[in-house]
């Protein structure tokens, strides 16, 4: 794969991160952002520590990720990057959907999600429609 393909592989998972958290930092209680003692809305151990410490930690937790994603990615062989960038891409992606469905038509918003994600991302990570396996 050229090294602009591998960069392509980094897009999916460092975008759906990015929406997961910005969702994620949406989705706590007015009276986080107030500092009172309110429950802290995450089911991620170290993203539930970091909120509580501080919105800027679990960014700064949120940015080490993405970091830490973007070498493994980067390091790793084709094969074993296209497959670790559709899990990491899938598990944000669900993530992200969680969030969603607290708004007012929730699932149709998750639905709709992850019906444009399909679309998008796959000429990422399959070359050929036909095939099941990622492309090399």
């Amino acid at each position: 794969m050229s090294s602009n393909g591998k960069l392509l592989l980094l897009l999916p998972p460092v975008v759906s991160a990015i929406v997961d958290a910005a969702l994620t930092l949406c989705g706590q209680a007015d009276g986080y952002w107030a500092g009172t003692q309110v429950p802290i809305f995450e089911v991620n151990p170290i993203g539930y520590y970091l909120l509580s410490l501080s919105p800027l930690a679990f960014i700064a937790g949120i940015s080490v990720w993405i970091l830490v994603v973007i070498l493994v990615l980067l390091l790793a062989p084709t094969p074993i990057s296209k497959w670790m960038s559709l899990a990491i891409f899938l598990t944000h992606l669900f993530a992200a959907s969680t969030w969603i469905m607290r708004f007012d038509h929730g699932l149709y918003w998750a639905v709709l999600m992850f019906v444009a994600a399909r679309v998008i991302v796959h000429p990422i990570y399959f070359s050929n429609p036909s095939r099941i396996t990622p492309a090399e």
